[in-house]
């Protein structure tokens, strides 16, 4: 059964997972997001940081392991879509 709550390690854990299931390489890893968390990366998706603020992570209601998984899932997606068009919107880039 998970944890009750997230904690420093569990967040780096699952950074390091993230990446492996999405066949990326580990992204440098930054607290102080201004977000729950974000990626910032160039126009060709290489050279990756991955923000996050644990704070907010607690704040929103994250409490599991799955939970987590699932925003940093989230936050490399977009670095794994940065060259797919979906054409649901005019403005449609996944790296901003």
């Amino acid at each position: 059964m998970d944890k009750a709550i997230i904690v420093e390690n569990d967040v780096m854990d699952t950074i390091s997972q993230v990446p492996e299931f999405l066949g990326l390489p580990i992204p440098v890893v930054k607290e102080k997001a201004k977000n729950l968390a974000e990626i910032i990366t160039n126009e060709n998706a290489e050279d990756c940081k991955l923000y996050y603020n644990l704070i907010m992570i607690l704040k929103v209601g994250i409490k599991n392991q799955a939970t987590l998984k699932l925003a940093f899932v989230h936050e490399m997606s977009h670095q794994l879509l940065y060259k797919t068009w979906f054409m649901l919107f005019e403005n449609e880039l996944w790296i901003q």
